[in-house]
């Protein structure tokens, strides 16, 4: 309800899910338009004006213009009862991907929409980012008075959300677990937090292992794939046999190595970086 939402999560929690999958389709049922975009490392106001302009340079007035004033041109041609909702997903690139004036910049328009009381009742935005970068936001002070003001905490699911999460999604393609089963899986994979990532590899690795007509999903088969734990190990190894040839997958292991901090976080590298350390180690460029 309010014009800037903040929605933080550690890696994997399932912010995508909600804005994609569980906001947006109630959105538009509702006769509202979600627009959701990920910046990565392009300025986010050409790339919320290019999301509404196929050409630019047809338009030149137009996609010149402040993101203020080219927002109100939109919410006139949506009409009085739709509110536009621009969900800025994968946030925290905006802080590790752009240089200062242009972060800047796009904080100097992002709170001329804020303050322009006519236009934040039509247009919403929700900004979503890793837990980590959260503090990163104060950055937009004092331009933005309180940019803490209105977040939401999405944290892993709890074990009766979890058990949720595997039913009904089965239950709508006529599958079902053999009793108890998913009471065992749900301790394997965490006694009162679960994981959204880890919960949806071993469903999936258990769904696609069913035999053809088969509609339960058995312990024996739970059992045969390692449980849990065997089915998250082997993983990785099955997405690079799958994907790659044999004296790839070595340097693949590698790479994504490079890619995870010491405290488990994903870390952004340039090419040269990551071609140089593993160079170290024996992979050719």
């Amino acid at each position: 309800r309010g014009p800037l939402t903040i929605l933080q999560a550690e890696s994997g929690a399932g912010k995508t899910s909600l804005l994609q999958a569980g906001l947006s389709p109630r959105l538009l049922a509702a006769g509202h338009l979600p627009l959701y975009l990920r910046p990565y490392n392009a300025d986010p106001v050409l790339v919320i004006k290019r999301a509404f302009l196929s050409d630019p340079g047809q338009t030149p007035t137009l996609a010149s213009a402040p993101l203020r004033d080219f927002l109100r041109q939109v919410t006139d041609v949506l009409g009085a009862g739709t509110t536009l909702f621009i969900f800025l997903d994968q946030f925290e690139e905006f802080f590790t991907q752009l240089d200062e004036p242009e972060r800047a910049e796009f904080v100097r328009e992002l709170a001329e929409c804020l303050d322009d009381e006519g236009l934040a009742a039509r247009v919403r935005w929700a900004l979503a980012l890793r837990a980590e970068h959260f503090g990163n936001l104060a950055t937009f002070r004092p331009r933005i008075r309180n940019p803490f003001e209105n977040d939401y905490r999405l944290s892993r699911l709890t074990r009766a959300q979890a058990e949720e999460g595997v039913v009904r999604p089965a239950a709508r393609r006529g599958l079902q677990f053999e009793a108890g089963l998913v009471e065992t899986v749900l301790d394997d994979l965490g006694v009162n937090e679960i994981a959204p990532p880890q919960m949806q590899l071993v469903c999936s690795a258990l769904y696609e292992e069913l035999e053809a007509g088969e509609t339960t999903i058995t312990r024996a088969l739970y059992e045969r794939e390692g449980r849990a734990a065997g089915i998250l190990r082997g993983h990785l190894e099955r997405v690079l046999s799958r994907d790659l040839a044999r004296d790839q997958r070595a340097a693949a292991r590698r790479l994504l190595e490079s890619l995870i901090s010491s405290e488990q976080q994903r870390v952004i590298r340039t090419h040269a970086e990551l071609a140089a350390e593993l160079a170290a180690k024996g992979v050719p460029p």
